[in-house]
């Protein structure tokens, strides 16, 4: 019996064990062993998806999203408004119109290229990062090959800063923000400052041409004043001539006399 027990190695189900052993064959249980088993390749799977994702995550680029804030203030007054209009309130406040207007002319493509050329991000290489553009890129630009046209290459980095901009304005305020994210803190604080600080030197000349415009119109004006009033004079004075008002002795007008 014992020799036909050793003989005899039976993986054997749990519902038919008490009939084998009543058999008397000898059963070794693998049941502790299977579940060794299949833990030891959970647990495998799980190390190995944490180092997949820890390598992951280690290559990945941080982010940071740098700020500005700019008011929007209405510099109307009643020397700038139609005269029919100079009796009622002057408004402190913009209508939420007039802000997104600003909005867009903070993303028009005339201060984003301003930007682009005064940082030259053409040539940052954190700007590239940004941008997606490879080191065999990077590489090739160097060496002077692929580099395109330098308009091409400001047209190319202002689409990559756009698309990592937003400008928009605050909730229930006249205050629009402008956030730029980029790999580089630095690199973000600096374009975002730089954005803000375009769009004002952009309204400061537009309000110098407006002065200038003004004051040419005010010139001509004036002109046109001191021309009809010397043509008035003179018409005044014909006539006083010619009707002898103001004449005095030996026939001599009041001016002549003076």
């Amino acid at each position: 019996l014992l020799a036909r027990a050793r003989a005899r190695l039976d993986r054997v189900a749990p519902d038919v064990l008490p009939a084998e052993l009543e058999a008397g064959a000898l059963v070794i249980d693998t049941r502790c062993g299977d579940d060794r088993r299949a833990k030891g390749a959970i647990l495998g799977l799980a190390v190995l998806a944490g180092i997949v994702t820890f390598v992951g995550l280690s290559m990945m680029r941080p982010l940071y999203t740098s700020e500005a804030r700019i008011l929007i203030q209405n510099e109307e007054s009643a020397f700038t408004r139609p005269t029919s209009e100079e009796r009622e309130p002057v408004r402190s406040a913009l209508d939420e119109q007039a802000v997104q207007s600003q909005v867009q002319v903070l993303t028009s493509r005339d201060l984003i290229l301003q930007v682009v050329r005064d940082l030259d991000l053409v040539n940052n290489a954190a700007f590239a990062k940004d941008a997606g553009e490879t080191l065999f890129g990077r590489l090739m630009k160097r060496i002077g090959l692929g580099r395109g046209t330098p308009e091409s290459q400001e047209e190319r980095a202002a689409n990559a800063l756009v698309d990592h901009l937003d400008v928009f304005q605050l909730s229930k305020s006249s205050v629009i923000a402008v956030e730029y994210t980029s790999g580089d803190p630095q690199l973000a604080a600096e374009i975002a400052n730089k954005l803000a600080d375009v769009y004002i030197g952009w309204q400061r000349s537009a309000k110098i041409e407006q002065t200038k415009d003004a004051t040419a119109w005010l010139d001509d004006q004036i002109k046109a004043l001191r021309k009809a009033t010397a043509e008035s004079e003179e018409a005044v004075e014909q006539f006083k001539t010619s009707e002898g008002l103001y004449s005095g002795t030996n026939n001599v007008t009041l001016n002549a006399q003076q």
